[in-house]
This record gives structure tokens, sequence and C-alpha cells, in this order.
């Protein structure tokens, strides 16, 4: 009886994930998509074409979203040209496959509805990475309703908003990291391979354990195992993959870039772009330096929660966890032009939660849920504003 007891209140914790996502996928379409759900693609008329009927053009640049809705349009057509009247930006596009990919599969293959399964894609990703925390609640004996503590991470519902890779991301490097405890390394080897095939810097997981294992087989304290399938194989897919797409661009795509960089010098980036908008006086981006504000403190905030309490966590998962930190606060410039949503904090952050269900008492959790009305504002925010 327990046992079902707690399948129908790990269900209902799904439901409510469901529920919540829908809805805010519900509100943002009627209330800033004005009911079309293109829009969430934020397609601007610098890359977007009239050609592309299917998407609302914006008279800006638009956002990355356009490009993975030209990537699941037709995953197979990889190069730079325009399809449908939408080109790639450039090839490092490319690397993030995954997304597409999945949402070319639930829109049928038809253009008509690539907005469509771009959305419900992310919402069944959301889902998935509710699944894994009801699991580690189910092994720490927690009640999972718990579980839900892992969506409170505003890049999330950035990625929700704008059909980006960062749910997807944390969702497949989060099921490596899980996998890993469990010594199910093929299934690590599996979702760490998506995930550098999701984003290039996921690749990073791989790279992390890859380097424990090593000063572990140098330091002789294991023999080479099972367990190196887990950095290796993600490792070579990732680089198949760089030289299948070098044979239609004639470049790799992980050396592609924009032409302005997107990683430097620690905070640097921050400072300069922070220049450019903390002295505007116009309300919206007033606005945006508020929200951002707010979802600077929720990620300090865990950051901070994960160092006090990485006792809670292996060498492996700190490493990553570092690894990623250390990405978000080398953004550039171009980042940090504006106030963002910290969307490239996403992965640490969504593994800081997870590690803070297996290890910490529930009254301890009870202290981090005044974080809850912080991203409130920022579910709020995006209902509103594309």
């Amino acid at each position: 009886m327990r046992d079902q007891s707690r399948s129908r209140q790990e269900l209902l914790t799904l439901a409510i994930a469901a529920l919540g996502s829908v809805g805010f996928v519900f509100l943002r379409l009627f209330v800033a998509a004005k009911g079309e759900l293109s829009r969430f693609v934020v397609a601007g008329s610098r890359w977007t074409g009239p050609a592309n009927h299917y998407l609302h053009h914006f008279l800006n640049s638009g956002y990355d979203g356009q490009f993975y809705w030209r990537l699941a349009a037709d995953p197979f057509n990889i190069g730079l040209a325009p399809l449908f009247g939408t080109p790639l930006d450039h090839a490092l596009r490319d690397n993030r496959i995954f997304y597409p990919v999945v949402s070319w599969a639930l829109s049928l293959g038809q253009p008509r509805w690539v907005s469509v399964g771009l959305v419900v894609a992310n919402v069944l990703a959301l889902l998935g990475l509710t699944y894994l925390a009801i699991r580690v609640c189910r092994e720490v004996n927690r009640a999972p309703y718990w579980a839900l503590m892992v969506l409170l991470v505003p890049g999330l519902i950035g990625s929700l908003s704008r059909d980006l890779t960062e749910i997807f991301s944390a969702l497949l490097v989060a099921g490596g990291i899980l996998a890993l405890r469990k010594e199910r390394y093929w299934l690590v080897a599996l979702s760490w391979s998506l995930a550098g095939l999701t984003r290039e810097t996921n690749i990073l997981a791989a790279v992390c354990l890859g380097v424990v294992s090593f000063y572990e087989l140098i330091r002789r304290k294991r023999s080479i195992s099972w367990r190196d399938v887990a950095w290796v194989i993600p490792g070579v897919v990732f680089a198949l993959w760089q030289v299948i797409a070098y044979q239609t661009l004639k470049s790799f795509p992980l050396v592609s870039s924009s032409g302005t960089g997107d990683l430097g010098w620690p905070l640097l980036g921050f400072f300069h772009g922070a220049a450019k908008w903390l002295p505007s006086t116009q309300l919206h981006v007033v606005a945006k330096a508020a929200l951002y504000s707010i979802e600077t403190s929720v990620t300090v905030i865990l950051l901070v929660l994960a160092w006090r309490k990485r006792q809670q966590f292996n060498v492996v998962e700190r490493l990553v966890i570092a690894s990623f930190s250390l990405l978000f606060i080398c953004e550039t410039q171009r980042g940090w032009q504006v106030p963002f949503d910290n969307r490239y904090a996403t992965v640490p952050l969504v593994l800081i939660w997870i590690g803070l269900l297996r290890g910490s008492q529930d009254r301890e959790l009870r202290k981090y849920l005044w974080v809850a009305p912080l991203v409130l504002v920022t579910i709020l925010w995006r209902v509103v504003v594309i």
C-alpha cells in the first residue's frame, strides 16, 4: 500500500509539472505572443526573410530560436544557405543538432508544425528533468513533491519561452551524472553523447570525468574498466559529428564563430556589458535590469549553497559544476550587452538542486523555498514579454 501511495504521489508530481509547464505556455501564447506560437521563436527580419511564411517576423536581429527552427525544419540540411527564407548565421549552430532533431520528429517533418514541435520538445524535457528529480527523492526516501524544486532555475523558463537548448542540456547532463552514481556507464555515455550534440559546451561533463579518470589511472588507483566508456564514447561521438559536418560545411562547427567570440576573461564581459545598460533611463532596459538582478540573486544563492554543501557532491560533480559555472562568468560582452536570464548557468544550477535534494534534510530545503517567489517574477515576466 505504501508503494502504491508513493506511486500516486510521483504521478501527481509529474502532473503538476506538466500542468504548470503547459499552463505557462498557454499564458505566454495568449498574452505575450498574441495567440501566435511562432513568436516564441523570435525570428528577426535580419535573418528571416519574407519567404518564411511559417514564422512571425520581428523588425530586429531576432534570437537563437530562429536557427533551431531552421535546423528543425530539415535537420538533414546543415548547410548555411537559407531554408524557407532562414539561413544559419554560422556553422557553430550545427553543433546543437539534437534538440532540432527531436522537434523535427515531433512535428512529423512538417515545417508548418515545427513551432509546435520546438515547444512540445522542451515541455517533455522539463517532465524528464522532473522525473530525474523524483528518482533522487525516491532514493533518499523524500516526498516526491520536493522534486519540483529542480524547476526553480530561471534559465529553464527562458529556454521554454524562446525555444532554446538549455532544458535539454540540463536533462542530459544531469541524467549522465545520476547514471554515473548508479555505475550505468553505457547510459552515461548515451546521455552525454546526446548532450554534446545539444550544445558543444556540454561535452565538458565528459571531459571532467575524463580528467578524474585519467588521474586515477596514472596514480594506479584503478585499472581501465567499463567506467571509461562513459567519457570516451561521448568524445568519439562529438568528434565524429565534427567530421560529418565538415563534409558539408568545409569547416568544423566547433571552431566556427560569429566573429565576436563567446568566451573571455572572467567577469570582464559582464563589466563591459553592464556599462552599456546600467546608465540607461529607458523603461524597458531598467525593467530588464531589475529582472536580471533578481535572477542573478537566485544564481549566486545556489552557487554559495553548493560551495557550503560541497561534501554532498562527489569529485566529478564538483568539477562539472565548477566548469560550467566558469563558462557562465567568462561570457563575453556580446552575451552581457543587455540584461539576460542567466540561461548559461542553467546546467550547474540544476545539478546543485539535485545535489541538495539528495543530501539535505527537509527542514534545510524549506529554508531554500524563498527562492521560489524570485523565480515567480521571471515566470510572470515571460508571460507578458516576448
